[in-house]
């Protein structure tokens, strides 16, 4: 059971004050505007009734192997530091997703860890900053996906160098970030702690004890083959997931008239659109960066088409949206239920906000609540 007092309060009061979550509404609302107003409506109609269900079905088994993937890319991680057991793995991944899909503030990236902490041996903090640790891979591999996608759509040469530019710069400082976060953890948890100081000598402390602690969850760093098992399960995580994305394309009306490197591109446009903030389950993302993405390397859908083809692609977004965070939604349902929690139980728990002190303060509580759950 999630206690009553562990950390960012998912209550409808503090909801309804938190300007972050207001962001992500307007944010989503602004983009299904874009959205529905640059489409065609009796297209959009005439994709959904084109569409090939019997071919669309075939993504379930990329996806299937997307998330399994992920599964033992994060205990691959965790076990580095303490043994976790397949199935708690698996059930903290699908809680946290079914979490992101129904719950505001991307609340499931700090349930996930939750989830391993009160069923195994693990600190809550430790847990986390492998979470963290997967999602900076994510985004290295999605960052080293887009950059050569760009080089195989028709941009203007310098926006294409610009962008490429970056991108590789943002890769660049990621990784050197995480290296040096580990091998000098006191003087960069030194700098990191330096805005700290507005509150505070002892505010400042607690900031630069809390990156030191992190940087001990960087424990992958020791295990060099397991450090490159990550990086290839990574490359295949996304792979998949990208595979996962053909039978929508190839179920849609259009498809003969979309390059090979439909997918992969568009996986990289939606994964970007899901940087910016938005109402749970990412409404609003899928449509407009999936719509974007796919008419951006396809131009010849709205050629061919017409205004037409924008209501197909419209169409295409959509059930792309669907299968891709329903299964997730589901699967976690049936974890949460396994581990006798409730999503009321989620949206009750209360959590301070994880940003500046109160991050130290929030873990430790997080840390105290798991050792309690486990006994």
């Amino acid at each position: 059971m999630l206690a009553p007092d562990t950390g960012i309060t998912l209550g409808k009061r503090h909801l309804l004050k938190n300007w972050r979550f207001w962001l992500g509404v307007v944010i989503s609302a602004g983009l299904l505007w874009w959205f529905f107003h640059d489409i065609d409506l009796a297209g959009l109609w005439q994709g959904f009734a084109q569409a090939n269900y019997l071919v669309l079905v075939w993504w379930l088994v990329p996806l299937t192997a997307s998330y399994l993937l992920r599964i033992w890319r994060w205990k691959l991680l965790l076990d580095s530091i303490h043994p976790v057991r397949f199935v708690n793995a698996a059930s903290g991944t699908m809680i946290g997703f079914m979490a992101n899909g129904l719950l505001p503030l991307r609340a499931g990236e700090l349930i996930r860890p939750y989830v391993v902490a009160r069923n195994s041996g693990y600190k809550y903090s430790s847990a986390l900053a492998t979470v963290i640790f997967v999602r900076i891979l994510d985004g290295l591999v999605i960052m080293a996906i887009f950059i050569w996608m760009l080089f195989l759509v028709p941009f203007g040469g310098m926006v294409k160098t610009g962008l490429a530019i970056a991108v590789g710069a943002v890769y660049v400082t990621g990784c050197l970030a995480l290296v040096a976060l580990y091998y000098r953890r006191a003087p960069v948890a030194k700098m990191l702690s330096l805005p700290a100081r507005l509150f505070g000598k002892k505010a400042r402390e607690k900031v630069r004890t809390f990156f030191v602690n992190f940087g001990d969850g960087l424990r992958i760093f020791t295990h060099k083959g397991r450090l490159w098992a990550a990086v290839g399960l990574s490359i295949a995580v996304w792979g998949t997931a990208a595979l996962s994305y053909v039978p929508v394309i190839q179920a849609m009306p259009f498809a003969h008239l979309t390059p090979w490197f439909a997918a992969p591109f568009t996986l990289a446009y939606v994964c970007l659109g899901v940087v910016f903030p938005s109402a749970p389950g990412f409404l609003g993302i899928f449509e407009q960066f999936g719509y974007l993405g796919l008419t951006t390397c396809s131009p010849a859908i709205i050629e061919v088409f017409g205004q037409a083809g924008k209501g197909m692609a419209g169409a295409f977004a959509i059930l792309l949206h669907v299968t891709q965070v329903l299964p997730y939604i589901v699967v976690g349902l049936v974890f949460l239920v396994r581990e006798g929690m409730s999503l009321g139980q989620l949206q009750r728990g209360r959590m301070k906000e994880v940003s500046g002190v109160n991050a130290v303060e929030a873990l430790r509580d997080m840390d105290d609540e798991a050792g309690k759950a486990r006994e």
